[in-house]
């Protein structure tokens, strides 16, 4: 109970919770915690938030992960789902910052469609997490109005948005609040999604790409999409139509700059 009263909370300054943290801890512990900062903390198992401390945690708005390298994942939806809880919980997470977790695989170990929301999110900002290999399941992301800010940077990602197991059947991906959008050295990406799925974000005003060789960033109509049995290749990350009337900063850089904006045609 000591931390009850506590807005603030670095984890790695705290030891003695390794025990409860991993085991039971009580309901009001953290109940007016707002930010949660995790950096090299030597206690932590593979999972940073098994489903106990999820359900403990709701209050949480903001949360820093920085070079924990045991981890391969923050939430346990895995665990949530096994308690078979019926109503689905409301995360307040407002602010999700990852880097130098070499070992990351997963934000959440299992979609959390149906089990948990994270609709309050605005900004994700991820760099040096070189085993993530995507951000959002695909059914998350309509929960993500109010998404302002994207930065993933010198990570292994491969497409922002997996499919996973996910009865969605939308195929267009809406992000109307995203006004930055920066990658930056993601030498693996090469879609936003690896199926065919629309790419909107009607308030987008940067977009700032560099050295993202495998991506083709723009289509130049709907009709220059390679397909084979559902799965794009080279699926472009925007219609140029959708992004340059509203947008003023394209910043672009690639050494194969005309080959990618051209590749699709």
């Amino acid at each position: 109970m000591a931390f009850c009263k506590s807005n603030d909370l670095t984890l790695s300054e705290y030891p003695e919770l390794k025990d409860s943290w991993y085991g039971q801890l009580h309901h009001n512990m953290f109940c007016n915690l707002k930010s949660l900062v995790v950096q090299k903390c030597e206690f932590l198992s593979h999972v940073l938030f098994p489903s106990n401390v999820i359900q403990v945690l709701h209050g949480l708005e903001n949360l820093e992960v920085r070079d924990c390298d045991s981890l391969e994942a923050l939430f346990d939806v895995k665990g949530l789902k096994s308690k078979q809880i019926l109503i689905k919980q409301t995360s307040q997470l407002k602010t999700l910052t990852l880097s130098g977790s070499p070992n990351l695989k997963h934000i959440w170990n299992k979609d959390p469609y149906e089990i948990i929301s994270f609709g309050k999110l605005s900004t994700v900002d991820i760099s040096l997490c070189q085993s993530l290999l995507y951000i959002f399941p695909l059914s998350l992301c309509e929960d993500l109005g109010n998404l302002k800010m994207l930065v993933i940077e010198s990570s292994g990602v491969e497409q922002i948005v997996a499919m996973e197991d996910t009865t969605s059947t939308k195929n267009i991906i809406t992000f109307p609040q995203l006004t930055k959008f920066l990658l930056h050295h993601l030498e693996k990406l090469t879609s936003f999604c690896p199926r065919k799925h629309t790419l909107e974000c009607p308030s987008l005003k940067i977009l700032d790409v560099n050295h993202c060789e495998g991506l083709t960033m723009f289509s130049f109509n709907r009709f220059n999409i390679q397909q084979c049995d559902d799965i794009l290749i080279g699926q472009a990350l925007f219609s140029i139509e959708k992004v340059t009337p509203t947008m003023p900063y394209l910043y672009y850089f690639s050494k194969h700059l005309s080959c990618l904006l051209y590749s699709s045609k």
